[in-house]
């Protein structure tokens, strides 16, 4: 029977994937928390898109890294570790 164990470059991108996607969870809810807290501490002052805008930067960033890494280790680039 041939080998059916997955190669190292698809562990990667599933690893990736998965930290991309539980980043995004956490920018949800942690957005849906800051947003609920301004509305029920500070309903006059709005002050949860200053926590929401550096959050989506960095989850940005993130969505960079995965894709560079993604193509990277499809093409067999140096993109990938290092």
């Amino acid at each position: 029977m041939a080998n059916r164990r997955p190669s190292k470059g698809f562990l990667t991108r599933d690893r990736q994937r998965q930290l991309l996607t539980l980043h995004f969870a956490l920018f949800l809810g942690g957005v849906a928390l800051a947003a609920l807290l301004n509305r029920s501490r500070t309903p006059d002052r709005l002050w949860f898109q200053w926590v929401a805008l550096p959050w989506l930067g960095l989850l940005l960033v993130h969505l960079a890294s995965f894709a560079r890494r993604t193509l990277a280790s499809m093409t067999g680039g140096s993109g990938g570790e290092g």
